[in-house]
């Protein structure tokens, strides 16, 4: 049974309703889609189906179900996984596949090497497995990047990709992706292996020919890409100038930077509903940074813990989902990221980001009013909207 997000009821919004209808939301995916394809330069995969779960243990649970029927490869990035004491029983299912002969490529970072990892290393290793292992970072980075959960990518035989990871033993963002895109996935391990390990990677059959199985359409802003600003910087930003209603962003990294701030608060000047969701660790710099969002009209809501909302959506058909990318990477804009243009998938995102905003407090302006300007804004903006 697919796990889901768990469906909640939305609290009021502080700004009018979102607009509704088959209509309004076939519009918004076709603005959402034309704005991703022009900020990646590249077309957009078709025909997937993705999967999440939530739960740390239904997580293991699909890796550990997924590497078991392997029959060609496993090509597994990330090592956290691996580890005691829930590292096991992957362990074991990567054994009995080099048993049968099926290849297994493991990329991971020097830095990431422990004590803890070393006894499952030299099992796969004695194994047969083929360990390509990046280098080193700088010991200040390690530190970092040991606070932040479990990140893997996996892909099995080239028609499965799993992404995403574990945060102790309640929390979880596993994305599971079927068709087209995991051809994608599949190129940048084997892209990244190419130019970072030394070691050649095995032959196999690793892109097998994929055919759709969904409705969902993937864009993949990668660590990768050209210079400039981030692919996910930019993709997040031409969604941001496309909203017409809501935005709906976790900031797991803080406050947005500079041009992402700059096109929220156009956004608010627009008469679209933003929210920005921030974990309590920021909230000292939270506090005394919100000032200029909250007087352009940004809900700006404070979590003790850190957020169970898996993506950031905008007008309910455009949900990011952030994989792990380049495995030296500390900034969420380094790394790779899912963009997915689905509204029932939007919809799931949405209801855990409204779960995590209902048990979150919101930062208020000292007034309690909206800046003036913000004000007659949403109000000429109301005036002259004319529903699709």
């Amino acid at each position: 049974m697919a796990a889901r997000f768990e469906a909640i009821n939305q609290p009021a919004r502080a700004v009018g309703p979102a607009r509704s209808g088959a209509a309004a939301t076939l519009t918004a995916r076709h603005v959402q889609s034309r704005a991703l394809a022009r900020s990646l330069e590249v077309p957009l995969f078709g025909g997937n189906r993705i999967e999440v779960r939530t739960q740390a243990r239904e997580a293991r649970a699909l890796v550990c179900e997924t590497v078991a029927r392997a029959t060609d490869h496993v090509n597994l990035q990330g090592i956290a996984w691996l580890i005691e004491p829930h590292g096991e029983p992957l362990v074991q299912r990567l054994l009995a596949r080099r048993r049968d002969g099926v290849r297994v490529n493991l990329m991971l970072d020097e830095a990431s090497i422990g004590a803890a990892a070393l006894p499952a290393l030299r099992a796969l290793r004695s194994a047969g497995v083929r360990i390509g292992a990046l280098g080193p970072r700088a010991a200040w980075r390690a530190l970092l990047e040991a606070r932040e959960p479990a990140r893997a990518l996996i892909v099995v035989d080239g028609r499965i990709a799993l992404t995403g990871g574990v945060a102790g033993d309640d929390g979880a963002c596993l994305v599971c992706v079927e068709g087209p895109a995991v051809a994608e996935l599949q190129w940048l391990f084997v892209d990244r292996w190419r130019r970072r390990v030394p070691a050649p990677l095995p032959n196999g059959h690793y892109f097998p020919a994929l055919s759709w199985v969904g409705s969902q359409r993937i864009g993949l802003a990668t660590a990768d890409s050209d210079c400039g600003r981030a692919a996910h910087e930019r993709t997040l930003v031409a969604a941001v100038d496309a909203a017409r209603d809501r935005v709906l962003l976790v900031g797991a990294g803080g406050l947005p930077n500079k041009t992402l701030r700059l096109a929220l608060a156009a956004a608010c000047v627009r008469g679209v509903d933003v929210h920005l969701l921030l974990s309590e660790g920021k909230r000292a710099s939270a506090r005394s940074s919100c000032m200029p969002w909250l007087r352009a009209g940004v809900h700006v809501h404070l979590l003790r813990s850190a957020p169970c909302a898996a993506a950031s959506v905008v007008d309910g058909v455009w949900s990011t989902l952030e994989a792990p990318g380049d495995a030296r990477a500390v900034h969420a804009a380094e790394r790779d990221h899912v963009i997915v243009l689905d509204a029932d998938f939007g919809a799931q995102a949405e209801s855990a980001f409204w779960r995590d905003v209902a048990r979150s407090n919101e930062v208020t302006h000292p007034t309690g009013q909206p800046h003036a300007l913000r004000r007659l804004n949403l109000r000429l903006a109301r005036y002259l909207e004319v529903s699709p």
